[in-house]
């Protein structure tokens, strides 16, 4: 006599999960994208390392490396037009005299038009 009830419920169930037809969530993707800057890979890095980072619109971007003392090394973007989406540049570890930087910890900067502005920490290490 169980039986008959188990299917009920079973049935019961599998009608009730699929009662919510419409999508949740934003529907515009251009909504699912905001400032980001993300960590340098590798970190740290002896050669060149990797900085990745999102806009969520069209704008300018100005991406700067400074060291520990906030002196300007290396300007990699300066007011450069970004459509909407994730970006990578390279930085090879040089300032923008092309000398090689010293070991040592230095700062990404990212700004954007908005005024934006993101920070995120780089190592920097010689064999």
């Amino acid at each position: 006599m169980r039986f008959p009830n188990l299917i009920i419920i079973v049935l019961f169930v599998v009608g009730f999960s699929g009662c919510t037809p419409e999508t949740v969530g934003p529907s515009d993707t251009k909504a699912l994208y905001q400032w980001a800057l993300y960590q340098n890979y590798p970190n740290p890095f002896t050669d060149t390392t990797v900085i990745t980072y999102t806009v969520p619109m069209q704008t300018y971007v100005t991406l700067t490396i400074y060291d520990k003392y906030h002196n300007l090394v290396r300007t990699l973007a300066y007011n450069r037009f970004h459509p909407d989406s994730t970006h990578s540049l390279t930085w090879d570890g040089r300032d923008d005299k092309y000398k090689r930087a010293d070991p040592g910890i230095y700062i990404v900067e990212l700004w954007g038009a908005q005024p934006q502005q993101y920070q995120k920490r780089i190592i920097a290490v010689r064999k």
